[in-house]
């Protein structure tokens, strides 16, 4: 199922499917920045929910280009996707990259981290 505010809006929210590896494993893109409704926790919630339902293994690219200090402000949404991502869709998760860090996605990451299960925390790089 589409995200309905995506299928009215494409740049709602940043969360797309960018490549499928030989083996299956599909490459999920997600750059705030360039989400118009960032701030949308239920509406990313679902969408986030949904894809994820649908793919077995896969990696999460985080984009942090951009990511500014409004982002950083919307951190129950980031909570809200940690909890998700850690309750349903930890097992097939093999790895999050975070591109383009910066001081504001440290941030977020320290006040994320207490809600990510340990499995989740050894997958994450930074680029």
């Amino acid at each position: 199922m589409e995200c309905p505010v995506c299928a009215e809006d494409p740049t709602s929210h940043s969360f797309k499917q960018i490549e499928t590896l030989p083996d299956g494993t599909v490459i999920m893109y997600t750059k705030p920045a360039e989400a118009s409704k960032y701030w949308d926790r239920d509406g990313i919630l679902f969408h986030y929910d949904q894809k994820l339902s649908t793919l077995g293994d896969w990696v999460w690219v985080f984009d942090a280009e951009d990511f500014s200090f409004e982002h950083m402000l919307e951190v129950d949404v980031a909570i809200s996707l940690a909890k998700l991502i850690s309750s349903k869709y930890s097992q097939t998760l093999k790895k999050i990259v975070v591109v383009n860090p910066s001081f504001m996605v440290q941030i977020m990451l320290t006040i994320v981290t207490p809600f990510l299960n340990k499995h989740i925390r050894s997958l994450i790089v930074k680029l």
